[in-house]
């Protein structure tokens, strides 16, 4: 965006009206370098991103984002308003107008100033002289009123529930599903994790989304992985909703259908770790149950959880436990090829 904006601000642009045109020569050079302001506001977020100021509070900081916003919103569209009446009318599309006791009126005109009454900002150039139309624009007030109070209402309403983790995924190119009791809190096992699939990609070296499915709130480590410390790149691929994997509506939410695989992990260093397999066991079984062609890998936390899950019916190729894991990782780690072979 920032590069797009340089390339259509940095030079002047010529508008070349025709003949009839009732723009003067010399106010056909229209500079649009206002807009460069958009460049301060990146700036700002790229250097709030990449350093963290200790001395200042997160209110400041975004008091300071704010501020800013407010400052390049009110640069770019006092500098529009100015080149459009710089310019006048266009030749060819002057509306036609209509005398009336409010004055000379079109039909844009009258969308302008409903608008404005509607939304109570009232500018005072245009008023209605008969009665009827009185009550009319009295009734509208009131309408605008109640209508822009209500859709405020919605659209924070939607706001929060989608910073809360409430929306939903729109599948991409592909993506992996991360869920389970462990899927709220970071740990050096789950980030490790997420990296990995977001530098990988797939097997056609597609870049692969991650979607993460919890049903308890995320822990501040793992929002603030998510929003500063993860690479910049990588911020848009990794989507944190909020939901219940037992649940079809939430399983909807994620694609689960679409995803390339599905882990349900457990919560690494939980107060009570067999409650928390039994409830990975119980979604499990439910995800596959809900959309059987889809790849599920089911983790516990102990081998004992592991065979209640295979005594279940999930298949052992698609459960492992985190302490089998663990012994394994070590075996590899110190062995020592050839050795077998020198005692024989």
């Amino acid at each position: 965006v920032g590069a797009i904006v340089d390339v259509l601000t940095i030079v002047p642009v010529f508008l070349p009206f025709g003949s009839a045109a009732k723009v003067p020569v010399m106010q056909r050079w229209v500079s649009t370098r206002y807009l460069r302001s958009v460049r301060v506001l990146q700036a700002i977020q790229v250097a709030n991103d990449m350093m963290h100021v200790p001395n200042l509070s997160d209110f400041f900081r975004q008091l300071l984002m704010v501020m800013l916003q407010v400052f390049v919103s009110v640069v770019c569209m006092a500098g529009t308003v100015f080149n459009i009446e710089v310019l006048g009318e266009i030749s060819g599309i002057q509306p036609t107008t209509v005398r009336t006791n409010m004055g000379d009126l079109s039909f844009v005109q009258m969308n302008y100033w409903i608008i404005t009454t509607m939304s109570t900002v009232g500018y005072g150039d245009y008023s209605p002289t008969t009665q009827l139309s009185q009550i009319v624009v009295v009734c509208f007030i009131f309408v605008g009123v109640i209508f822009f109070g209500s859709e405020t209402a919605v659209l924070a309403d939607l706001k929060w529930s989608l910073d809360e983790g409430y929306g939903r995924y729109s599948a991409k190119s592909g993506h992996i599903v991360i869920t389970g009791s462990g899927s709220n809190a970071m740990s050096p096992m789950l980030e490790t994790l997420i990296y990995e699939i977001l530098q990988g990609g797939g097997n056609d070296d597609r870049p692969l989304d991650v979607v993460v499915l919890s049903e308890e709130a995320y822990d501040p480590t793992m929002l603030n992985f998510a929003k500063r410390t993860l690479n910049a790149k990588f911020r848009h691929r990794l989507k944190l909703l909020r939901g219940n994997c037992r649940s079809v509506v939430d399983m909807q939410r994620v694609e689960l259908s679409q995803c390339l695989l599905a882990l349900i992990l457990p919560s690494i260093g939980g107060p009570d770790p067999r409650k928390d397999d039994e409830h990975n066991i119980l979604g499990y079984l439910d995800m596959n149950r809900a959309m059987p062609h889809v790849r599920l890998r089911l983790m516990m936390s102990s081998t004992s959880s592991e065979k209640r899950a295979l005594d279940l019916g999930v298949p052992r190729q698609h459960c492992f436990a985190l302490d089998g894991m663990k012994a394994a990782i070590l075996a590899h780690s110190v062995r020592i090829k050839g050795f077998v072979t020198m005692l024989s």
